[in-house]
């Protein structure tokens, strides 16, 4: 069972899409539009708000959110990748106060949400929350999944609504 990442969790349904597990999403590759489901969830948030971790697990790495060569007012955006030994969490939109290679425990503060709705028009703050089980998820330069493990909802899989 995991544990909300951040409190009082509602899910984020602004201008810019649904944030709900599924929805559909856009982006173009190569001047082509391609579909593909939304493989988390996006948590509304305040910027500062504390961020938690979801599961014990260790921190696996920190990185950034976007390439900023292609996004440079977008570079700043970091993202958290926590392993745990059915798979892999991955926080977007965090500020995070721990260091790769530390354990936590459920619970834990682990950072604080950056504020998104900044450098994102249409968005409102949130943090995007994913879990990949069975795999070891294969990330790009830009931290974004490519390939391996299953993206599962997290909205099945949480222990209590804080």
């Amino acid at each position: 069972m995991f544990y909300w990442p951040i409190e009082n969790p509602r899910v984020r349904n602004d201008s810019a899409g649904s944030g709900a597990f599924g929805a559909r999403r856009t982006k173009l590759v190569d001047d082509e539009c391609v579909v593909y489901p939304h493989r988390g969830v996006d948590l509304l948030g305040e910027p500062g708000a504390l961020i938690f971790a979801p599961a014990t697990s260790v921190l696996e790495r920190n990185g950034i959110c976007y390439n900023p060569t292609k996004y440079p007012t977008r570079s700043h955006l970091k993202l958290m990748v926590l392993s745990f030994p059915l798979g892999r969490i991955r926080l977007l939109y965090v500020e995070p106060s721990i260091h790769a290679g530390q354990s936590v425990k459920a619970g834990d503060v682990i950072g604080r949400l950056q504020d998104v709705a900044a450098v994102h028009p249409g968005s409102t703050n949130h943090l995007h929350f994913e879990i990949l089980l069975d795999g070891e998820a294969t990330l790009d330069g830009s931290g974004n999944h490519v390939s391996g493990g299953v993206a599962v909802n997290p909205m099945l899989l949480m222990f209590s609504a804080t």
